[in-house]
């Protein structure tokens, strides 16, 4: 995790079910508040059932984050 202040946060997975997860949320200011982007890069293996996992959890992320 890292954090450049004040408006961004990055995730890296260092192990897991995935070979490489790359995230981060940036933080805005707007004249009616605050904005939150979300930005990530997932890779999978496995092939066919990989891609497939992936595609699954990616429509997962962007319906929690907007994306």
């Amino acid at each position: 995790m890292r954090f450049s202040r004040p408006e961004h946060v990055g995730f890296r997975l260092v192990r897991g079910p995935v070979p490489y997860v790359v995230e981060s949320f940036v933080l805005t200011e707007l004249p009616a508040g605050a904005g939150l982007a979300y930005e990530g890069t997932m890779s999978t293996d496995l092939w066919r059932v990989g891609a497939w996992w992936g595609k699954q959890v990616a429509a997962q992320t962007c319906s929690a984050t907007a994306c």
